[in-house]
């Protein structure tokens, strides 16, 4: 499958795409329901107001990727290349990212239900004003992000995260945070706070 197959206001539906070809698509209403994506690129893309369902991504390169607004639903993520991926104000229901590298991505204003990211590097990224339920990050690892200006958050889990440089960890009030190094918390707290802690 190559960009120029792609049409605005259509939709990919119960396809095996191995090794797509779509970088730099550039497309509008597009949706995907029930396919299955191995290898390949979706790079540089952009996918307005386009919807994403049932569907599973292995070992792709969606970086800079664009779903800007556009919504998820029952999809998983494994093994893929998602650096400075843009997902702001996308709502992302019922998700899964397992071992992808989500370095710079822009999660600003998205809307995240039922999410899971599993041994995950997201170095960098933005998580300002994100609304979280039921969020679970494991053994990722979260150095750079920012969490300002906090959306609404219930039930938001970080297990077992590297949490350097975290800005805005100390907004993130009634979120679970465990097996984390404590000395390095307890520095990301302080600095947050304009406290800083000598040896």
């Amino acid at each position: 499958m190559v960009a120029d197959e792609l049409e605005s206001d259509g939709y990919l539906n119960d396809l095996q795409v191995d090794g797509a070809a779509l970088d730099e698509a550039d497309t509008e209403n597009t949706d995907i329901g029930g396919c299955a994506f191995t290898g390949g690129s979706l790079a540089d893309s952009r996918w307005h107001r386009s919807r994403w369902v049932d569907s599973t991504f292995t070992g792709v390169d969606l970086a800079n990727t664009e779903l800007v607004r556009g919504s998820m639903e029952r999809v998983v993520f494994s093994d893929c290349r998602m650096i400075g991926v843009r997902l702001a104000a996308a709502t992302l229901t019922d998700i899964e990212f397992v071992g992808c590298t989500l370095r710079m991505a822009n999660l600003r204003q998205a809307v995240l239900r039922r999410v899971r990211l599993v041994d995950c590097v997201l170095v960098g990224t933005e998580l300002s004003e994100a609304r979280c339920t039921d969020v679970e990050f494991l053994r990722c690892d979260l150095s750079e992000t920012q969490w300002g200006n906090p959306g609404p958050r219930e039930r938001l889990r970080l297990a077992g995260c590297e949490l350097q440089r975290i800005s805005g960890l100390s907004q993130l009030r009634g979120a679970e945070v465990t097996d984390s190094d404590p000395v390095v918390l307890a520095h990301v707290l302080a600095a947050d706070l304009g406290i800083w802690l000598s040896d």
